[in-house]
């Protein structure tokens, strides 16, 4: 900076700048890449090689605020804005802080809604193609907001996962997935539950391998019927190795969701106790056009198979795609070709009418309309 410049630091690694003669917005945006070039260089601290980036919100007297406060508050959200999108600096925008209330304001009813019950679990069925049976389902949580409806985890769990709220929810939907699992298996019904896991539950002070064992226990989940997937960028925190083996020692299965869109290693896999890999709906979707995804999920799942894992299929749209993925030895698949995510009651519904036959408990019979166990599924929900 300049001698006639003035900064402060606000707290932690925040600095507020306030240029000499910056009066219009390109002499602004002129500091903040100076600031941005100046941070590109790596520093030597205590003999190590340390890099830094920085990330700026501009914001202009009068455009944006008349008082200091106005002007720190919208610069602080500018700031947010070119941290999330990694673009280096931001100017402040009005939309950005109708943005920001509504994310606090959301913030603020999370807090609320696990206690409440607004949570709610859909359910997508998943089939094995070799026999086409449907072996089990993957639970997905929905918000039940009581003013903005039913809301798709898109619109909040990345601001879940920023709070502790993650721990309550995690265990709410993983209590919610086995007691149903637990009431499909009374009725009959033989299926796997897969229940997706959040990066921050890996970490050391998590209590996900206590609540798992807890509520393993309690529904009476059989060994190898439970299925935690998670991410691969999850697979590379310090604390993932040690948990995830704990995890698997007591049974559940261990899925990395959407390989092939992060940081895929072979490594990864041959090192972690990983059982599965659902290959990401953008290859999938698009394999019988594109011959550059068939080779991608051909080599996978042959990837996979030489590493004794299975492989599931997600995204299937159409009957070719089924069945070049069975032709490919794919184990599972699932996607809208298959069966919609839907309610407990209403997949229990589909299931008896369904065109794949649901796996039946050992001593059961097939889960077909004309079967007992059919007749018995319709009277039991009302068909």
């Amino acid at each position: 900076m300049r001698e006639t410049d003035t900064i402060a630091r606000l707290g932690g690694d925040e600095f507020g700048v306030l240029p000499a003669e910056a009066t219009n917005l390109a002499s602004a945006a002129a500091v903040a890449w100076t600031i941005e070039q100046t941070c590109q260089p790596p520093f030597v601290v205590n003999h190590a090689v340390v890099h830094v980036s920085a990330s700026i919100g501009i914001a202009m007297c009068p455009e944006h605020g008349t008082t200091t406060a106005e002007l720190l508050h919208r610069a602080d959200a500018a700031m947010y804005v070119a941290k999330r999108s990694g673009c280096g600096h931001a100017v402040f925008d009005a939309r950005q802080e109708t943005e920001t209330a509504r994310r606090l304001g959301l913030l603020a009813d999370l807090r609320r809604c696990v206690e409440r019950g607004e949570l709610v679990l859909h359910y997508q069925p998943k089939i094995e193609l070799q026999t086409r049976e449907i072996t089990g389902v993957e639970a997905l949580v929905r918000w039940q907001h009581p003013v903005l409806g039913l809301l798709a985890p898109d619109r909040f769990l990345s601001e879940v996962e920023r709070t502790e709220l993650i721990e309550p929810l995690t265990r709410g939907v993983l209590s919610e997935a086995l007691h149903q699992q637990r009431a499909w298996r009374d009725q009959g019904l033989d299926l796997t539950m897969a229940v997706n896991i959040s990066d921050h539950s890996l970490r050391a002070r998590s209590n996900l391998v206590e609540t798992v064992a807890e509520l393993a226990d309690l529904w009476g989940t059989p060994p190898g019927y439970l299925t935690l997937e998670l991410t691969e960028g999850a697979l590379i925190g310090a604390d993932a190795a040690e948990t995830l083996s704990r995890l698997h020692d007591m049974g559940p299965r261990m899925s990395i969701d959407d390989y092939g869109t992060g940081c895929s290693s072979l490594v990864h896999l041959q090192r972690l106790p990983v059982d599965e890999i659902k290959i990401d709906r953008s290859f999938v979707t698009g394999l019988t056009a594109a011959s550059d995804d068939e080779v991608i999920v051909r080599s996978t799942i042959e990837l996979a198979h030489s590493l004794g894992l299975t492989v599931v299929a997600e995204g299937v749209e159409d009957a070719k795609v089924l069945g070049m993925l069975a032709r490919h030895k794919c184990d599972a698949a699932q996607g809208f070709h298959v069966g919609r995510a839907y309610p407990a009651d209403e997949l229990t519904r589909w299931l008896v009418n369904s065109p794949y036959r649901a796996r039946a408990v050992a001593g059961s019979p097939a889960t077909t309309p004309s079967t007992s166990l059919g007749r018995a599924l319709r009277s039991s929900v009302g068909v």
